[in-house]
């Protein structure tokens, strides 16, 4: 399965921001969709596949150094899915 697309938490939205935009740029990824707190890169005349999110500091009752990247991968199927999910248990 190829990756869908990648979401990283950020704790600066705008520096990460300038960061990406300035080292993607060479691959010609641009600003696909700029939310509040939540930033989409794509390559020109491509979806956005690479994702940038404010993730504040962790809150009362999170488990330390949890993650929140998240990562997507494409299926063909709801079997291959289900595979997937099962393989991974």
């Amino acid at each position: 399965m190829p990756l869908a697309h990648i979401s990283l938490p950020v704790s600066s939205l705008a520096e990460s921001t300038a960061f990406y935009t300035t080292l993607l740029a060479p691959l010609n990824y641009t600003i696909y969709l700029s939310l509040d707190s939540t930033i989409g890169l794509g390559p020109k005349y491509g979806a956005p596949d690479f994702w940038l999110h404010h993730c504040p500091e962790t809150k009362e009752g999170e488990k330390e150094g949890v993650s929140k990247t998240h990562v997507a991968f494409v299926a063909k199927s709801k079997g291959q899915v289900r595979a997937f999910y099962e393989a991974g248990l």
